[in-house]
């Protein structure tokens, strides 16, 4: 098998017949891969780069330098992709395979969790609660150094692409607009959760909510699960549910996510 190649497969959605697979084997790095909407994918394994055509055929590839490990990759909503690695380099690829930019961050190491924009570009988020927002062409367009005073555990964005939550360690969920411009404080605005850490964050369709899980350590396999929706109108905490400690045995780290039903009907949370 190739080892550069991620352990992958693709399948018709329709019949569930196999289209194209890659295999890696049991040495091969943990790869870390996206799909655009034209349905190719850009994957990352060993510190090699590769986008992949429909059929599954590698279009074009290259080699990430430096001892950097890739965090995520990204599709952008403008049809390329970003690679962001731990260190805060981001490398910016254009649909047709191009590196367009390499920019770097300048934080201390960015989160496993970025999110895209719906005009084009993504979010980043720091463990120093540095929050940034890159354009499709790699230059940086929101640059907030103190977002918030814990680590970010999860971000996202609006549909509209106005607005990013971070969910922080802090017990804060915190709201930030996304202007055309670089400054940086035209809106901030905060939820806090009086149950500790907020791990995970997701706004309604129509952006006029967000819904939060709290992961909070409250003694030996024990934790905090307490799930909330807030009102960014008013910074009304409308409900929050669960908040039971609940004995996870076994465990020594317990994350949930919360995901919005596309019509914003439900939301779910795996425990």
């Amino acid at each position: 098998s190739d080892g550069a190649l991620p352990a992958g497969l693709v399948l018709d959605t329709a019949t569930g017949a196999e289209i194209w697979r890659h295999d890696v084997g049991d040495d091969a790095a943990e790869p870390t891969w996206d799909v655009g909407d034209d349905g190719r994918v850009l994957a990352v394994a060993d510190l090699e780069v590769k986008l992949l055509a429909l059929d599954g055929e590698v279009e074009t590839s290259w080699d990430l330098t430096g001892d950097e490990s890739v965090v995520s990759v990204v599709a952008l909503d403008t049809g390329g992709y970003a690679v962001v690695r731990a260190r805060g380099s981001i490398q910016f690829v254009g649909a047709d395979g191009v590196v367009i930019a390499d920019e770097v961050a300048g934080g201390k190491r960015l989160v496993d969790q970025t999110a895209t924009v719906s005009t084009g570009g993504i979010i980043a988020a720091d463990v120093d609660g540095r929050v940034t927002r890159w354009d499709s062409r790699g230059e940086m367009v929101n640059d907030v150094t103190s977002f918030v005073a814990g680590r970010i555990n999860d971000v996202a964005v609006s549909a509209d692409g106005h607005v990013a939550a971070a969910a922080a360690s802090d017990g804060n969920v915190a709201l930030l607009a996304l202007s055309d411009t670089s400054t940086n404080e035209s809106m901030q605005q905060r939820f806090a959760h009086p149950e500790g850490n907020v791990d995970s964050v997701a706004f309604v369709p129509d952006g006029t909510a967000v819904v939060s899980g709290v992961s909070e350590a409250n003694g030996t396999n024990s934790f905090d699960d307490t799930l909330s929706r807030w009102e960014v109108s008013n910074d009304e905490r409308l409900f929050a549910v669960g908040g039971i400690p609940e004995p996870i045995m076994g465990c020594t780290e317990f994350r949930n996510t919360v995901l919005v039903a596309p019509g914003g009907e439900f939301f779910v949370a795996p425990f």
